[in-house]
């Protein structure tokens, strides 16, 4: 089994990806996500871990004015989240450093979970990254730590 975007790797990769992220792929379609969004699909191996906290946030978030979205296209982003993520129940306190309390929820799930990445833009989040490593094995960074750690996990496992 493979990614589908030329990894090689039979090996499934498990994700958290918080707020910002989905908002640049699922609102702003930021070029910087397409690959991810791509990725993220039910047959590939990679997969969205999502609590109902998380998804909460989220339907939080996108009716913000800011945002401009009706009621329809805010369900419809919604129902895309849905049909992306798989949930799990929230996770216990995973009893890392974390100075946002609203980003508890992602770094407690991607730690109980043992994910392979969590992925944010949230600098609270992005302070734990070195902690979360060394004590977990999970790895916390951007989009495009992701990306550059998907193509090395490739190159390995095909050459």
């Amino acid at each position: 089994m493979t990614t589908g975007a030329g990894t090689g790797e039979d090996t499934p990769i498990s994700l958290v990806v918080d707020t910002n992220v989905w908002l640049d792929m699922l609102v702003f379609q930021d070029p910087g996500t397409c690959r991810l969004a791509l990725l993220l699909h039910p047959s590939s191996p990679v997969s969205a871990l999502s609590s109902e906290a998380m998804r909460a946030e989220l339907a939080d978030v996108i009716t913000r004015p800011q945002f401009k979205l009706g009621k329809a296209e805010q369900a419809g982003l919604l129902a895309r989240f849905d049909g992306i993520v798989t949930f799990t129940p929230a996770a216990l306190d995973c009893r890392l450093p974390c100075r946002d309390p609203d980003d508890r929820k992602f770094l407690d799930l991607a730690i109980d979970r043992r994910t392979t990445w969590l992925l944010s833009r949230d600098r609270a989040l992005l302070a734990a990254r070195k902690l979360a490593w060394r004590r977990f094995e999970v790895r916390i960074g951007q989009v495009p730590d992701f990306y550059t750690w998907l193509d090395a996990t490739s190159r390995g496992a095909s050459g």
